[in-house]
């Protein structure tokens, strides 16, 4: 399909959907296009009308943006987010070969119990041009992008939905969470306290250790502590905490069986005084007992607790 096609100069899910006239979609929240080559990128696009991100597998292409060129070359993972200008896309030569998602802004939203914030997340998308990724990255970056979108079907039920969404989104923070750890002298001081804290919890979540232990260790206060984690995951340092340990807890019970690993042996794991600690702690976070949750489909669990690594994502 060409430019021809009706394709205005904007660009939003219901455009996509008509220009490049082929792909995986949910309705107008999500759309996944696995081909696109270099004759077919949209050069009469102005603006982006949702979140855009590109994955430039071979060649490379170019736009200009807030006043400059970029070129995007090989595993590259380029981002536009809703409202931003963009001109003179266009591929460097006809060997380019990428894919591409769409994800509405307001499906954000949609998702709640999120560890991230969406108003977060278009800023730092904002702030960002691109991000290089290692041939293995993009190598599992397009395993999981075929999972998503041979999963996607008419038959996907609400709670799919979510979690396809919810797989992409951490896929887009962990790509970010990779570039802030290499690049931590250009962060701001409440990013990088933000990543500091995060660093933090995954080394002493288990060890259940006070907020002001973090404090004094970020040499913050409680107060700030607790604006920057809203800033940035919309929730309070402790239900961040909280949050991670279930997340952790989790994966133990959905990758063992109850006769090699029962409650009590996960309570000790976890620094749990008792089984019935436990229990009432994942009870009140995911409102199902662990027994139930190992019972659950895969797709059921993800809705409820998605793993937040490429290990435990693949």
């Amino acid at each position: 399909m060409t430019e021809s096609a009706n394709f205005r100069n904007v660009i939003s899910i219901p455009q996509a959907k008509h220009y490049f006239g082929r792909g995986n979609y949910i309705n107008d929240a999500l759309y996944l296009v696995d081909k696109i080559k270099g004759s077919n990128l949209p050069q009469n696009f102005k603006q982006a009308k949702c979140i855009v991100i590109l994955f430039c597998e071979k060649g490379g292409f170019k736009y200009d943006s807030k006043g400059s060129t970029i070129y995007a070359s090989q595993n590259d993972l380029v981002f536009f987010t809703d409202g931003q200008d963009i001109s003179h896309l266009q591929a460097l030569s006809d060997s380019y070969l990428g894919q591409a998602i769409f994800i509405s802004t307001n499906t954000l939203s949609c998702i709640e119990n999120r560890e991230y914030n969406e108003n977060c997340l278009l800023h730092r998308i904002r702030k960002t041009n691109k991000i290089k990724l290692s041939q293995q990255e993009m190598d599992t970056f397009n395993d999981i992008f075929t999972l998503i979108s041979e999963g996607i079907s008419s038959h996907t039920n609400g709670h799919q939905i979510i979690a396809y969404i919810k797989l992409i989104i951490a896929i887009i923070n962990l790509v970010f969470s990779k570039d802030l750890s290499s690049d931590c002298h250009t962060l701001d001081y409440e990013e990088l306290k933000y990543q500091q804290f995060i660093n933090l919890v995954e080394e002493k979540q288990i060890l259940k250790i006070p907020i002001s232990e973090y404090c004094q260790e970020l040499e913050i206060s409680k107060t700030h502590l607790s604006h920057i984690v809203h800033l940035f995951a919309g929730i309070t340092p402790q239900k961040y905490i909280h949050k991670k340990l279930i997340n952790r807890i989790c994966i133990v019970a959905e990758t063992t069986s109850a006769e090699a690993m029962p409650i009590y042996k996960i309570a000790e794991r976890f620094h749990f005084r008792s089984a019935s600690e436990l229990s009432r702690f994942v009870k009140r976070e995911i409102k199902i007992s662990l027994s139930t949750y190992r019972c659950l489909e895969s797709v059921e669990q993800q809705y409820i607790i998605h793993h937040t690594t490429l290990d435990q994502i693949v």
